[in-house]
């Protein structure tokens, strides 16, 4: 409150600043505004638990859980844990041989990872490169993804080693290089021939749409390799809109009639 004995033209004065002031504030609170609230989804290395690896049933859990949560992004049902299929992989893995099995099963591989979500990942990440329309078929680019999503497959089994690094290999090297994984899948996915028929009926694009679609933000070091068969042949952002409550633009208003007849 401005003091009544103060002269009446100094208490216009005021009284015309605050509203100079105070208006413009009193506008803003009655407008929507809108707030971007980001919310990251962690990519796989910026969570890496050793554990993936050393623990055979998180290693189980992980890489059954990170499949089938692409597989669902896909219209691909869950697949199951088959213990055949690990003993195969395992088998396999222990040779630290950097090149595919050519066994009776699908065979995703990938090394080098900071622990096992990131291996699934880089699988799922190639789907970026996938034309749905038309569609792509099997590439050396993109096969591990259509494999992890391949409808037709229903169970998978995964190992995984360490087979260390050795200065001397150079990029050549037919050695895998620190964490291998190694999983194998039946049905086999990638089945080629036919005008690319089995891509079309195993491949989904993601949420229905034809676009291929991105996840988790960030990328992961590594590698990986992919066969196929033969047929005779995140980051992401929520906005939330926020309205100032219509009781601070009436108090504003009381504060201007405080200052002019107060």
């Amino acid at each position: 409150m401005i003091p009544s004995r103060l002269p009446h033209s100094l208490r216009l004065l005021l009284a015309a600043w605050s509203a100079i002031i105070l208006l413009p504030i009193m506008g803003v609170c009655g407008q929507n505004t809108t707030t971007t609230i980001t919310v990251w989804r962690p990519s796989p290395t910026e969570d890496t638990t050793s554990a993936q690896y050393t623990s055979d049933s998180i290693f189980r859990d992980t890489l059954l859980n990170e499949t089938n949560y692409y597989r669902a992004q896909h219209d691909a049902q869950a697949l199951t844990w088959n213990e055949t299929l690990q003993a195969y992989a395992q088998d396999w893995a222990d040779r630290c041989l950097w090149k595919h099995s050519h066994g009776p099963y699908g065979e995703n591989l990938a090394g080098g990872y900071s622990n096992a979500s990131a291996a699934v990942f880089a699988w799922a990440d190639e789907r970026r490169m996938y034309d749905f329309g038309k569609p792509t078929g099997f590439t050396e680019a993109t096969g591990h993804f259509t494999q992890l999503v391949w409808k037709s497959t229903k169970q998978v089994g995964c190992a995984r080693v360490d087979c260390g690094y050795n200065p001397n290999d150079d990029n050549n090297s037919t050695r895998a290089k620190g964490w291998y994984v190694v999983c194998e899948y039946t049905p086999a996915g990638n089945v080629v021939g036919y005008n690319n028929k089995f891509f079309k009926a195993n491949v989904e694009p993601q949420g229905g749409t034809d676009d291929a679609g991105n996840n988790a933000a960030g990328s992961s070091a590594g590698d990986s390799n992919n066969n196929s068969n033969n047929n005779d042949d995140e980051s992401g952002a929520a906005f939330a809109s926020v309205r100032m409550s219509s009781i601070w633009v009436a108090a504003l208003a009381v504060a201007v009639v405080f200052v002019v007849f107060g």
